[in-house]
């Protein structure tokens, strides 16, 4: 195999739980954690000159190891003597600094391509330790398409996908969110309380909610520090909840807000009323949990 692509999905938090920052500078978290199918796109080949050669059609992200994509190539590459050469493109449509994991979806979607293309070996256990030491969402996307994860994300434990609220509605505002920002005045506010490893009691009922039993249920910890930075999220978030009269979540450190529905036609109703009503904002109604790139297929090894 000379060449392959692969999708990298967005997820979501429906549930994020947070406890105060440890000794180690760290917040152990609790988080129910879903795909989306709102993809980027990379392709992955050899190349005759050595090392990474990195493409990407956002002029905003870095070129060099800076970038999930990159670090991650370059520490798979690492293992191999000699390390062949690639040139890696990247497609954008998740957006940055939204709470979506973007760049932590690429790094694993970039790890699980780079071992297929290369025929590696390396087990999915091994990829998501090498994951983890790049970012605490990236061991998510190799327990995709949901799971409960705590530590500092990287502890995933199998969680079913809710299989009633199928759909979300997603809005990304105009503003982005920095996550080291958010975490400081998270601290600042005094927030966060003990976290429990284990999946909460009410796991196995959660999946099997319509999505207005389940709306009401879902939290998310770091929504009161990423308001006190962005007002105007809070106020688009409580605008909305009126507006569609059912409750409205952020996803991870934000911006992204989002809502559930059990049909896609719901969800698609609801997209295009709201975008009628806050005709600045962008909305995408969207399937959870699709289910995995092959490339993420470890043919049988755990």
């Amino acid at each position: 195999m000379h060449a392959l692509s692969i999708n990298a999905p967005a997820k979501i938090n429906l549930l994020l739980q947070v406890g105060p920052r440890d000794l180690q500078g760290f917040h152990p978290l609790a988080s129910w954690f879903c795909t989306v199918a709102l993809f980027d796109s990379l392709s992955i080949a050899r190349d005759d000159s050595a090392g990474v050669r990195f493409e990407c059609d956002d002029p905003a992200l870095p070129r060099d190891s800076r970038n999930l994509v990159v670090a991650a190539a370059e520490r798979l590459l690492a293992r191999s003597s000699p390390a062949p050469g690639l040139r890696i493109a990247l497609t954008k449509r998740i957006p940055s600094a939204a709470g979506l994991g973007g760049g932590s979806s690429d790094a694993a979607a970039t790890l699980a391509g780079i071992n297929r293309l290369l025929a590696l070996g390396v087990s999915r256990k091994e990829l998501t330790t090498l994951g983890a030491s790049l970012g605490s969402d990236v061991p998510f996307f190799f327990a995709q398409p949901s799971a409960w994860c705590t530590g500092r994300g990287e502890i995933t434990t199998p969680m079913p996908a809710p299989r009633a609220a199928r759909w979300a509605l997603l809005v990304f505002p105009p503003m982005g969110l920095s996550t080291a920002a958010v975490y400081r005045r998270f601290d600042e506010m005094s927030l966060g309380s003990d976290i429990s490893p284990s999946l909460p009691s009410t796991a196995q009922d959660l999946p099997n909610l319509r999505s207005i039993e389940l709306l009401p249920l879902l939290r998310n910890d770091l929504e009161p520090p990423a308001f006190s930075l962005a007002p105007d999220l809070a106020e688009c978030r409580e605008a909305i909840e009126r507006f569609l009269g059912r409750p409205v979540r952020m996803s991870g450190s934000g911006s992204t807000l989002f809502t559930l529905f059990d049909e896609a036609a719901e969800a698609a109703s609801a997209s295009r009323k709201a975008l009628d009503r806050f005709g600045s904002l962008r909305f995408a109604a969207i399937e959870l949990s699709p289910e995995p790139d092959d490339a993420y297929n470890m043919s049988g090894i755990v």
